[in-house]
């Protein structure tokens, strides 16, 4: 009877110690997707808001780089930061 009382408690401890670390692991990549998901909105509303305020040099620019970053968030947003700022006038 003591022997599987104390089989018992060891499965459901070890039972326990597995649940904690799964959601231990789960808030982990809960926060890890949380910064993530507020770098990538951060980084399409700096460029739009950058680009909404911006000058260029030809008018149609502007709608092409709206359109690039809109289309293709996170490509159209860095090809802008690394291009398309040195295009503006202002």
């Amino acid at each position: 009877m003591l022997h599987v009382d104390l089989l018992d408690s060891l499965s459901l401890n070890m039972l326990l110690s597995n649940t904690i670390l799964a959601q231990t692991t789960s808030n982990t990549w809960m926060y890890i997707f949380l910064v993530l998901g507020i770098l990538y909105f951060g980084l399409i509303l700096f460029c739009l808001m950058d680009v909404l305020k911006a000058t260029f040099k030809d008018p149609i620019q502007k709608f092409i780089w709206i359109a690039l970053i809109l289309f293709f968030p996170v490509l159209g947003s860095i090809v802008y930061l690394y291009m398309g700022r040195k295009n503006k006038i202002s």
